[in-house]
């Protein structure tokens, strides 16, 4: 570390007995097995057993009674296989059999790190020189799934971070896919989502849809395209999978933010969700409106997502569509330059700018920075959204270097170029000293903030903890050389 770059010495820990409650997935044959075995118990056997249950749940779920309801009727389509009426049934044999086909993931038990933060909608009640904070953190859980969790707090004149009351009660909120889709949007994200298949195929798609159509309206489409044998399985499974893909997320009013998660219930995107980072737009007329991007993980490939909240209860998710596919780990601008949105992405050799006019769709990325050190020879990419100073716009980067080493440094844009690198770092913010085993963990960064003239950065340092380290805005660019100074991009 070359820069005066203070560590603080808070950190955000995972706690691995945090769990949201989920309904459990199985073959049919078992569900048909469990159903028969709990109708065959005696209604005091059933008061027994679910008295136990209920005695075990108390300060672990929220609004247990409608969530076992609601695993109840995920189950009902195998009743008449198993031979049995589900309206002769007493409420409390309901209530158990709901409880059988529910489980506790622990949300954080294998990990929590990438953390990325913004300002907090309500910046009321504070202090001179404080402000409240959200930091949005990738937490993984078994089989290594991966959700999108929240901390909040307040940060104060001495950029000591004092967190917000944890709730033990999560949510994974309700989400709700949409009831019509537009054609032409449709058909373009699915060739923008996988791109592999004949136009042929496409083509035919579209014929068999209205400009607008209904979810119902595709399935009778696709039970057409299924019969026709030139019709690849995996590309009607695709065209389902999409349907999942866009929906809005909503939690109860009672949920606190440090309680709510963001789980991944697609098939598409059933591995979860990483590399966020949050970005507080400064164009919106109506108050604050946040974006957030990351990367949904399918086991099999990635796609990115875009989500936007202007309250923290309420999210909208889509895809986000760049027309390179080699680019990853996204961040917005969060201001606009002639009408469009920019955004910054990563190659492995180096950092390119876009633009779209509709937060959807995203071309000509152009390369602004190369690798041009040591430390970011092997791989360059940013850390969060670009921070906007009366000298330019900053931008914190992230290098790998030989052995594997993860290095944070910095970028000054143009103000009203962002395609123009002014001036970097010809030294590293911040080197990696932690190891896992054989491998280094590294640096892991979704974005920082500025405080009281002072840049907030927070960053991992292991796999199961992250903190936030702080510089002086005027030390920093005090260190930056002009980019003419050093090697030509």
């Amino acid at each position: 570390m070359l820069i005066e770059l203070r560590q603080n010495s808070y950190r955000f820990n995972a706690d691995p007995t945090l769990v949201i409650p989920l309904f459990r997935q199985l073959p049919s044959d078992e569900y048909v097995r469990i159903i028969k075995s709990i109708v065959d118990l005696s209604e005091k056997e059933v008061e027994e057993v679910l008295a136990v249950v209920v005695r075990s749940l108390p300060g672990r779920y929220r609004n247990i009674t409608s969530l076992f309801e609601e695993h109840f009727n995920n189950i009902t389509s195998y009743f008449d296989e198993a031979g049995i009426d589900p309206d002769a049934l007493s409420a409390s044999r309901k209530t158990l059999l709901g409880a059988a086909f529910t489980f506790d993931f622990p949300v954080e038990a294998a990990g929590l790190f990438s953390p990325s933060v913004v300002l907090h909608p309500d910046q009321t009640e504070l202090n001179s020189g404080e402000q409240r904070l959200i930091f949005v953190l990738r937490a993984i859980g078994p089989g290594h799934k991966s959700s999108l969790v929240f901390r909040s707090g307040v940060i104060d004149r001495n950029n000591e971070f004092i967190p917000d009351p944890g709730g033990k009660l999560l949510s994974a909120g309700e989400v709700t896919l949409p009831e019509t889709f537009k054609k032409e949007r449709f058909i373009r994200k699915l060739q923008c989502l996988n791109g592999k298949y004949n136009e042929q195929l496409y083509t035919h798609l579209s014929s068999q849809l209205h400009e607008t159509f209904t979810t119902d309206h595709l399935r009778s489409g696709l039970e057409v395209m299924a019969e026709n044998p030139n019709v690849p399985p995996s590309f009607i499974t695709e065209v389902e999978q999409a349907l999942e893909t866009g929906f809005s997320l909503d939690f109860s009013i009672d949920a606190g933010l440090n309680e709510k998660v963001i789980y991944p219930f697609a098939k598409a995107e059933k591995k979860g969700y990483k590399n966020p980072v949050m970005v507080r737009l400064n164009h919106s007329t109506e108050g604050p409106c946040y974006a957030g991007t990351c990367i949904a993980d399918s086991g099999s490939g990635l796609r990115f997502k875009i989500f936007t909240t202007s309250d923290f209860y309420h999210f909208e998710f889509s895809n986000l569509l760049p027309e390179d596919d080699q680019i990853t780990h996204l961040a917005l601008f969060p201001e606009k330059f002639d009408g469009k949105y920019f955004m910054l992405g990563s190659k492995r050799n180096g950092i390119y700018l876009a633009s779209s006019p509709d937060l959807m769709h995203w071309g000509n990325f152009q390369c602004i920075y190369e690798a041009q050190h040591a430390w970011e020879l092997v791989k360059i990419s940013h850390s969060g959204a670009p921070l906007l100073l009366p000298e330019g716009w900053l931008v914190i980067t992230q290098g790998t270097g030989p052995g594997g080493k993860t290095t944070l440094s910095a970028l000054l844009l143009d103000r009203e170029n962002p395609g123009k690198v002014i001036a970097m770092l010809k030294e590293p913010l911040l080197t990696s000293t932690h190891g896992e085993g054989l491998l280094q963990f590294g640096l892991v960064s979704g974005g920082a903030i500025i405080h009281n003239d002072t840049l907030i950065i927070p960053y991992s340092i292991s796999r199961f903890s992250s903190t936030y380290a702080e510089i002086s805005l005027s030390t920093l660019l005090s260190h930056m050389v002009k980019s003419a100074e050093l090697k030509n991009n």
